[in-house]
C-alpha cells in the first residue's frame, strides 16, 4: 500500500505541482486547500506526511501545525513547512509551531524526495 501525503496549500505555486511530484515518489495525495479543513482532514486521513504552506494570507498555518503535535494521535506525523523565503519571521513560527522542516517553494520542489526522507528519518 502506498503511504499517503497530505498537501495543505493556498499558493498556486508550489502547491499545485507537488501532488503529481509525490505520486511519482509512490505517495498517495490528498489535497486540502482550505485553513478550516487542514486539521479535520489530518484528524480523519492520519497521513504519513504533511507538506503545508504556512505562507498563507492570514498565516493562520502554524496554529493549526501546533495542534497537530499536541494531538497524541498526530503529534508522531512529520511535517514539511513551506514557506515565502523572504518572511524570516514566518519561518522562526513554523520551526516553533513544531514542524519537522521548513523550506522555500523553490527548495520543496528542487529537493522533494531527500525532504521527504529527512523528515520522515527525524521522525
Amino acid at each position: 500500500m502506498q503511504p499517503l501525503a497530505l498537501v495543505f496549500y493556498e499558493r498556486v505555486m508550489p502547491g499545485s505541482q507537488l501532488p503529481t511530484k509525490l505520486e511519482s515518489l509512490g505517495y498517495r495525495v490528498a489535497v486540502v486547500n482550505a485553513t478550516k479543513d487542514f486539521l479535520p482532514t489530518v484528524k480523519s486521513l492520519k497521513p504519513f506526511v504533511i507538506i503545508a504552506d504556512v505562507a498563507t494570507k492570514n498565516k493562520d498555518v502554524c496554529p493549526i501545525i501546533s495542534l497537530i503535535r499536541e494531538d497524541p494521535e498526530l503529534k508522531h506525523i512529520p511535517i514539511i513547512a513551506i514557506t515565502d523565503s523572504s518572511d524570516k519571521r514566518l519561518e522562526v513560527t513554523a520551526r516553533e509551531s513544531g514542524a519537522n522542516l521548513v523550506v522555500s517553494e523553490a527548495a520543496i520542489l528542487m529537493h522533494l524526495k531527500p525532504l521527504l526522507d529527512q523528515a520522515i528519518a527525524i521522525d
